[in-house]
């Protein structure tokens, strides 16, 4: 597994919340959905729209700008237009901050 690195702390995050963070010259989208937390890049692979501005329903989030649909747990495209998957991290929340095996640029 790649190197962790610190990308936000616990208190930023809300459950069912989407949290935009910048870490290594990239954009990230840091989910806490019941007591697991998600890391996926923050652009729709569509459109490249910030996903942080559309919705979540469950572990689905909707791009505000195409519509389309991924899944947070694996990066899949569950509706499109998007035809290419989002990014997916490894994370680590530890002594109340998240980490994560983003690469950045």
């Amino acid at each position: 597994m790649a190197e962790l690195v610190p990308i936000c702390r616990v208190d930023d995050l809300t459950d069912g919340g989407m949290h935009k963070v910048e870490v290594l010259g990239c954009e990230y989208l840091v989910i806490q959905r019941d007591e697991a937390t998600f890391v996926v890049d923050a652009a729709c692979t569509n459109d490249w729209a910030d996903l942080s501005t559309g919705s979540l329903d469950g572990s689905i989030v909707t791009c505000p700008k195409c519509g389309g649909q991924f899944d947070i747990t694996s990066g899949d495209v569950v509706r499109e237009p998007p035809t290419f998957p989002l990014d997916t991290y490894n994370v680590e929340v530890k002594e109340g901050g998240v980490f994560s095996d983003v690469t950045g640029y």
